[in-house]
């Protein structure tokens, strides 16, 4: 997107984060899984094309994972510092872990 978009291929993307992340626990993957935007608003037209909408999500607005088995869970609030037009710029993540007490 970055390069699409004029900002060269230097500027770190989640892509870049995510692998990133992954080799300072001594994982590499051979390819990016899918990612999953959870609160960008992006859209699909008819021909392919991506088009990045104004957030519909509010502060305080959350998500919450179940997982029953050991995991490396990686997140990337978007390093876009390159589109400067407002409200489409990222905001503050913040990421709780609650380990419940197993029985």
């Amino acid at each position: 997107m970055y390069r699409l978009r004029g900002a060269g291929c230097a500027h770190p993307s989640c892509h870049d984060n995510f692998h990133h992340t992954l080799a300072r626990k001594g994982i590499r993957l051979g390819r990016t899984p899918p990612s999953i935007c959870l609160f960008q608003n992006i859209a699909i037209d008819q021909a392919g094309q991506i088009a990045i909408g104004v957030n519909t999500s509010k502060p305080g607005d959350r998500i919450i994972f179940r997982v029953d088995r050991d995991l490396v869970f990686v997140v990337s609030a978007c390093p876009n510092d390159v589109f400067k037009r407002p409200p489409l710029q990222p905001t503050d993540i913040e990421v709780a872990i609650d380990m419940p007490q197993m029985v």
